[in-house]
């Protein structure tokens, strides 16, 4: 498989990017930092991902495929045209301005890195679409609680994008508990429920297995 990759912004687990396949497929690639996903087996991994790429909801980027191999991770959703919401809040659009790197991302996938530029001014939005957004977010989340056992773990502007018809749709959502965060890392403090405070510090069961076994 291979894909040239445009940066678009990098998260408290892993860095994002926009991959186009080379039947000219457009889809964003979450690749996870090995070093904090290090505490998630491969077969946990393996069945928290077919868990959670079963949920299915408008306001949900779903998850389309998922790959690791060795120390490589990475998660495959669909590509959100209008940015997130983090950029219309702040005004801004990301544009590539130039060519960095190409790097292997295991097994043949090649990415070409690109550097950005936030200064390309956004039309603001319409107070009546900024509660269509919130609408949009409360509705994907009621459906992650009800749905299944899981919690989206690190909800912020820059995971909820925007679709074609500018419907918001939240992305990284239960993916918290694949990582370390015993750094007290802030992006995760906020958000992580309580239940799942003290996972990582039990000694004799993995946390992965605990959720599994209880879903």
């Amino acid at each position: 498989m291979r894909a040239s990759a445009e940066l678009l912004g990098r998260g408290t687990i892993g860095t994002t990017y926009k991959a186009v396949m080379g039947n000219q497929l457009i889809v964003s690639v979450k690749r996870l930092d090995a070093c904090k996903t290090a505490i998630t087996s491969g077969e946990e991994f393996e069945q928290y991902m077919e868990t959670v790429g079963v949920l299915r909801h408008p306001n949900l980027v779903p998850v389309r495929a998922y790959f690791q191999a060795q120390q490589e991770r990475l998660i495959i959703f669909d590509y959100q045209p209008n940015g997130s919401l983090f950029n219309l809040i702040h005004d801004r659009k990301w544009v590539p301005t130039g060519f960095v790197a190409t790097d292997n991302c295991g097994d043949g996938l090649k990415s070409k890195y690109f550097l950005g530029s936030r200064s390309t001014r956004a039309k603001p939005l319409h107070w009546t679409s900024c509660l269509k957004i919130a609408e949009d977010v409360a509705q994907g989340l009621a459906y992650i609680h009800q749905a299944s056992k899981f919690v989206h773990g690190n909800l912020k502007s820059s995971n909820v994008l925007l679709g074609p018809d500018f419907e918001a749709c939240i992305t990284d959502y239960c993916l918290s508990i694949l990582a370390d965060t015993s750094d007290d890392d802030p992006d995760f403090a906020g958000y992580r429920a309580r239940k799942f405070e003290n996972l990582h510090e039990e000694p004799q069961t993995s946390p992965m297995s605990m959720l599994l076994a209880s879903s």
